[in-house]
C-alpha cells in the first residue's frame, strides 16, 4: 500500500488543510507557526509509533474546544487515502475470504475518540465499534481488523513517518 494523499480538519492550529497530495518525498514548506508540525502530527496520530493518544484539549482547535468536544465520536481530524497493493490484496484475502479490488484507494478516517473509519471504492463503510460484542456481521468485523492490522502496524521510527502496512513508503518531510 501506499499513501496518496491526506487531509486534516479542525487539528489544533489547522482547519483545514485541503488534501495533501503525497509521493515519495513530500515537502512542506510555509512560514514559522504557520501549521506545518501539526499537519505531520496529526498523521503520526493516525498511527503512532507510542503514545500519541488523542489529547482533547491540546489537539482540538481552541477557538472550537467548548462546540466540538461533546462530539468526539462524530469528528475526525485526519482523513488519509491509499493506494492497495498486491500484497495487502493477498493479506486480507487470506485472513478474511474476502478480496479486494487492486485499484482500490483504502480510505481511514480517525476520530477524536480514537476509533478508526475505513471505507473503500467497491465496498460500504465500516466503522469500529465501542463494543466488539456489539459486532452483528462477524465478516465484516473480521475484515475491519485485517485491514486496520495492514494499515497500522506498529511502527517503529518516529523520524522517518512509516504510515503504512508493509513498510511501504517513507513520507519525508522537510521542515
Amino acid at each position: 500500500m501506499r499513501l496518496l494523499r491526506y487531509r486534516v480538519t479542525n487539528f489544533r492550529s489547522v482547519e483545514d488543510s485541503g488534501w495533501i497530495e503525497c509521493d515519495d518525498v513530500t515537502t512542506l514548506v510555509g512560514i514559522n507557526e504557520s501549521g506545518k508540525s501539526n499537519l505531520l502530527l496529526a498523521l503520526w496520530k493516525l498511527n503512532p509509533a507510542s503514545s500519541g493518544k488523542i489529547d482533547i484539549l491540546h489537539d482540538l482547535p481552541v477557538s472550537k474546544l467548548s462546540t466540538l468536544r461533546n462530539h468526539t465520536a462524530t469528528e475526525s481530524f485526519i482523513e488519509a487515502v491509499f493506494n492497495v497493493d498486491e500484497e495487502t490484496i493477498n493479506n486480507v484475502f487470506d485472513e478474511t475470504g474476502y478480496r479486494i479490488d487492486n485499484d482500490t484507494e483504502i480510505t481511514v478516517k480517525r476520530y477524536y475518540n480514537g476509533k478508526y473509519n475505513i471505507s473503500y471504492s467497491t465496498n460500504p463503510i465500516f466503522e469500529e465499534p465501542d463494543d466488539e460484542e456489539d459486532v452483528e456481521d462477524r465478516r465484516k468485523w473480521t475484515h475491519f481488523k485485517s485491514l486496520k492490522k495492514q494499515l497500522f502496524p506498529n511502527s517503529q521510527n518516529l523520524f522517518t513517518i512509516q504510515i503504512t502496512a508493509i513498510s511501504l513508503q517513507k513520507f519525508i518531510c522537510h521542515l
